[in-house]
């Protein structure tokens, strides 16, 4: 009897909240949902542009090691101009004085 009677408890409270899960599937979505939705899609975009900006400024080093293999002048005379602090334009400045020595 007392099986038979945990049996038919567990039964209803199965019912209970499956019929509990399609009321709130049926109510409007709350603030809350609304709120994660929206910062779920910030934060892709965010993430997206991040990574859209460190490659493009992986693309322009690149770039600028490029020039210096060249050895090209008018290339090295611009990365020497525009990017004198960086690694690029230090480089640029010594493969000049190389060349010009």
């Amino acid at each position: 009897m007392k099986a038979e009677h945990r049996k038919e408890l567990q039964t209803n409270i199965l019912a209970d909240r499956m019929g509990r899960f399609v009321q709130r599937m049926k109510e409007r979505p709350k603030k809350r949902v609304l709120l994660y939705v929206v910062l779920v899609a910030v934060i892709v975009v965010g993430l997206f542009l991040f990574f859209r900006i460190r490659s493009s400024a992986t693309l322009e080093e690149s770039e600028h090691w490029s020039w210096l293999e060249d050895g090209f002048k008018p290339y090295m005379d611009t990365l020497f101009e525009k990017y004198s602090e960086t690694n690029a334009g230090k480089a640029a400045w010594l493969e000049i004085a190389w060349m010009e020595a």
